[in-house]
């Protein structure tokens, strides 16, 4: 069977025969584009498509600006209307076409020797397989599925509702079968990608589509068979089946679809029920129009008794009871009618654009009748029309407070799904929000900061999920322009579940293991762990600050073991970026520290020291060593008491030949800060030695000179010897070179500084290679923490002379 359509308004044009399944008919396709762009202006590029289905052939408009028309009337966008001879349809208001059905049997179809199965994926909500017998063509849309899904179930699942009503075009062209969308609102899927409106596809087997809804997805398979009839339909006497009146045939979990169905010939069917006659061009209109929610048979009820009052001839007695009957069906039409004038005039608002006026008619009405889910319906639609642009506006714009201070002045109390609505749209908000303040999705995660956004997030979209895709795919009908919002917004939502997944989960066991590091005092072992994680998570940022802490509790713990009170006394005021670093490093140092009762009178004692009173101070000191953290207080005692012991036996030696070494030893041994009491003391007596004491500093760094220049020799500490796993003879004699270097350089600095003079250049470039080699030396075993014991790494740390920023 073929369709021939001859042009009445353009001779030129040649004739269209349509012998495929389906045809699209536009400006860019024949024969209009032989026209050239001035000629085919006015005709949209998918102006309209005509199917075949059962042998019937189908005109479908597509939405087009200026309506396609059959038979002077226009067609609604979407809805099919069957084709016969001799019709006339106009396209675009200027090219009209007569209608030719051709009786002359095209090739074969191949099409009968392919054999199509969908079959649901594991994640569809679909459990049956759809078979497709025989059929050359077949229209996927939301009446199909639910009568292809319906058999046996109480409800029908809730993804149908994601369908158009005329959603895509499975067809067979050639001997291959495509798939075609008919500019369906939630698209047709092929893999991961949607594919474009009125664009042909070819399938070869083993795809994987998807329509509306991830959740309504199919695997195709195709079967070639020389046979037109490879595989029958199970025979209903051996079989359990149950059939439709439509010829879908269900066998257990697979529904058989015959080549007699026509989807489209019901669509076609019900869409003409669901309208009423309307008036054709050139003929007066109808006195009463019909409201669209009164069936045809009611219409057709009507006019035979209208057209009953009006005859003059004698009626039977039956006809009489006809005619009663038939006032009897007018009037409870009637009554539906008036029934339903609330609604019709929430509608009329709607369709005038007045969301306001109805939201308030809906509400009103509501408050009355709480029940009626219809009129709760449109008015979900009324707020919808009525918020979300303004409300997606303020959201694109970047207006997120104007936009939350919208959602809370919009009422929607009264409206059923009104707070779900509310809190879809909050919820979107505060995920714009968040990715505008990270700096978008593909920004950094912020390291104990973004994790808690994140987690709250996801547990307020997983605790109404399914409340908010149902509501979003409303939304998106109601409002187009929030469908791109819609997409984005779910593909925001699986970046943070997969951010969940990996950093999220990655970033709590890096604080469970560094809070465990660092209460037990490792802050080696805590470094190493953080800097693996810096090289395996590069996408997280705010590790430098988490450095910065452990340096600083590293700082509070070399403290701790050097029993430097000056250090501990003001640890308190030490800020932390990181708060439970802060909280781990005060439990610890409280665990180590003395209590805060000790530490006052450690202080008294401290300033009774600075001004001489060593008797009183060692008194203060003296009970301090039972206490906790008695082992710090015990050798600050040791020193008090050792200094003021070196003082008294100086002073008793002033004019003895030992007295120079005895002044030199006792300064040596003082602090700058919590001796300057005995340094200033000193400091005349040590002016007097200065020519002793710059002698004796010239030599120690001719020492260190002599040790320097050894330790270069013999190739200084090699990477080769940084990585040996022993602390190898070689390694401790490099290692003793440098110390000897170092501490005479160091000490002949020190000198320096006793004299208050600045020493030699010469000396002073030799103090920085040693302190320069020292720290370097440091550093490279401190990068060894990835690849080396700790017990050993520290061993020759040990070995090596402590690091100095500058000479003095």
């Amino acid at each position: 069977m073929r369709l021939v359509l001859r042009s009445l308004s353009h001779p030129e044009l040649d004739a269209l025969t349509i012998a495929d399944s389906l045809c699209i008919i536009g400006r860019d396709r024949p024969p209009f584009a032989a026209l050239g762009t001035a000629a085919s202006a006015g005709l949209a590029a998918p102006q309209a498509c005509i199917l075949q289905e059962g042998g019937e052939f189908y005109l479908m408009d597509l939405g087009s600006e200026a309506s396609a028309r059959h038979n002077h009337r226009t067609l609604p966008p979407k809805r099919p209307v069957k084709l016969a001879d001799n019709d006339q349809i106009d396209l675009a208001g200027k090219f009209r076409f007569h209608v030719e059905r051709d009786p002359l049997p095209t090739t074969p179809p191949l099409a009968a020797s392919v054999q199509v199965s969908l079959l649901p994926t594991p994640d569809s909500v679909a459990d049956e397989t759809i078979a497709i017998h025989g059929a050359p063509s077949l229209l996927i849309g939301r009446d199909m599925m639910r009568m292809v899904l319906a058999e046996g179930k109480t409800a029908v699942p809730a993804a149908v509702k994601t369908l158009s009503r005329c959603h895509a075009f499975l067809f067979i062209k050639g001997d291959a079968l495509y798939v075609m969308d008919l500019g369906s609102t939630n698209g047709t899927w092929l893999g991961a990608n949607r594919i474009p409106p009125y664009t042909e596809f070819p399938l070869d087997g083993n795809e994987i589509l998807a329509f509306g809804s991830p959740r309504l997805s199919y695997t195709v398979q195709i079967q070639r068979t020389e046979s037109p009839m490879a595989e029958p339909i199970p025979d209903q006497e051996n079989s359990e089946v149950s059939m439709h009146t439509s010829g879908i045939q269900h066998v257990g979990r697979t529904v058989y679809i015959r080549a007699a169905n026509s989807f489209l010939e019901m669509l076609t069917a019900q869409l003409a029920d669901d309208d009423p006659p309307t008036s054709v061009e050139g003929e007066p209109k109808a006195a009463v129009p019909v409201p669209r929610s009164t069936s045809r048979k009611a219409w057709f009820f009507i006019r035979e008794l209208r057209e009953a009052l009006r005859s003059e001839q004698p009626r039977r007695w039956v006809g009489l009871a006809t005619v009663a009957a038939t006032l009897v069906v007018a009037l409870a039409a009637t009554g539906l009618y008036f029934h339903n004038a609330p609604q019709r005039e929430i509608k009329s608002l709607i369709g005038q654009g007045d969301y306001q006026a109805g939201l308030e008619r809906a509400s009103a009405y509501l408050r009355r009748h709480p029940e009626d889910s219809d009129v709760a319906t449109l008015a979900l639609e009324a707020l919808v029309k009525d918020a979300v642009p303004q409300w997606q506006a303020d959201i694109e714009a970047g207006r997120f407070a104007a936009a939350a201070d919208r959602l809370q002045e919009t009422q929607a109390e009264t409206i059923p799904d009104g707070g779900v609505l509310m809190g879809l749209l909050a919820w979107i908000g505060d995920l714009q929000r968040f990715l505008a303040e990270r700096g978008g999705r593909d920004a950094p995660l912020k390291l104990f900061h973004d994790e808690r956004t994140i987690a709250a997030l996801l547990e307020r979209w997983d605790a109404v999920a399914k409340d908010y895709e149902l509501l979003s795919l409303k939304v998106a009908d109601w409002a187009p322009d929030f469908q791109e919002l819609r997409r984005q917004v779910l593909s925001q939502q699986r970046l943070l579940r997969n951010e969940q997944t990996v950093y999220l989960k990655a970033i709590t066991e890096l604080e469970q293991t560094l809070r465990q590091q660092l209460a037990q005092g490792q802050t080696d072992a805590a470094m190493a762990h953080l800097e693996r994680f810096a090289l395996q998570y590069p996408r997280v940022m705010g590790l430098a600050s988490l450095q910065a802490d452990i340096t600083q509790f590293e700082t509070l713990q070399r403290a701790v073991k050097n029993q430097d009170l000056g250090k501990l006394l003001d640890w308190r005021e030490i800020v932390f970026a990181t708060p439970w670093v802060r909280e781990t490093a005060t439990q610890w140092l409280e665990e180590q520290l003395p209590s805060s009762e000790a530490l006052a009178h450690y202080q008294t004692a401290l300033a009774a020291w600075r001004i001489g009173d060593t008797q009183q101070a060692i008194a203060r000191l003296q009970p301090l060593p039972q206490e906790r953290g008695g082992s710090i207080f015990a050798a600050k005692l040791a020193h008090f008491q050792q200094v003021a012991d070196a003082f008294e036996q100086l002073q008793a030696a002033r004019g003895q030949p030992d007295y120079r070494e005895r002044l030199l030893a006792l300064s040596h041994d003082l602090h700058p800060a919590e001796d300057r009491f005995f340094l200033d003391a000193l400091a005349e007596d040590l002016h007097a030695q200065r020519q002793a004491l710059a002698t004796r500093a010239k030599t120690l760094f001719q020492q260190a000179a002599s040790h320097w220049l050894e330790y270069q020799q013999r190739g200084g500490i090699t990477g080769l010897m940084r990585l040996e796993q022993t602390v190898s003879q070689r390694f401790r004699q490099q290692t003793q070179r440098l110390m000897q270097a170092h501490e005479a350089a160091s000490q002949g600095a020190r000198y320096y500084d006793l004299l208050r003079q600045s020493y030699p250049e010469p000396a002073r470039s030799l103090h920085e290679d040693i302190l320069a080699e020292t720290r370097r030396q440091r550093q490279s075993l401190a990068d060894l923490r990835l690849v080396m014991q700790s017990t050993l790494l520290d061993a020759k740390l040990q070995l090596l002379p402590e690091s100095e920023t500058s000479p003095p």
